[in-house]
């Protein structure tokens, strides 16, 4: 799945608009960091931890701290590997330049 599946996935249970849009623009900001070089992948995965642990606490009550700490683990790991993915196809698609456009008429509309 892209980053974007996994953060909104991460944050289908809260109901909140101005909490969804920190949580999903945090992950995002610490990918940035990430992606550009600003952070190791060390600190980016355990700066993702802490925003799914919280989340994860806050959203399952019933849980051990044994068994949300296991949670938020698997996704923050499914995240830094959409981070990694992400980063991937942004190398790829950074290679390739744009074809030269093949039509003889003038770019504007009119």
């Amino acid at each position: 799945m892209s980053l974007n599946a996994k953060v909104l996935s991460l944050l289908s249970g809260i109901i909140g608009v101005n909490d969804r849009i920190g949580i999903a623009s945090t992950i995002f900001y610490i990918s940035d960091l990430y992606l550009n070089g600003y952070i190791n992948e060390d600190k980016a995965r355990d700066e993702i931890y802490d925003v799914c642990y919280n989340i994860v606490r806050s959203m399952n009550f019933d849980l051990t701290e044994d068994e949300a700490k296991k949670k938020a683990r698997a996704l923050s790991e499914e995240i830094m590997r959409a981070v990694k993915l992400e980063g991937a196809r942004r190398r790829a698609f950074s290679s390739l330049k744009p074809m030269p456009s093949t039509s003889s008429r003038p770019s504007s509309l009119f």
